[in-house]
């Protein structure tokens, strides 16, 4: 029995971050994985500025 990919090319397009190049590959070839994935992370991760919420007292 052939292995079924869970996932649409369309699920991995809309949303390629939850998915790891193996899946992608499976799903939408290897040299279009690769391409993903470079494009991704070609430019270095940035923390988000966090925010400091305080709660006034009553």
């Amino acid at each position: 029995m052939k292995h079924l990919p869970k996932s649409t090319p369309t699920e991995i397009l809309n949303d390629p971050y939850g998915f790891t190049y193996k899946e992608m590959s499976e799903v939408i070839g290897e040299d279009k994985a690769r391409a993903l994935y470079t494009e991704l992370y070609k430019q270095p991760f940035h923390k988000k500025k966090s925010i400091n919420i305080n709660k006034k007292s009553l």
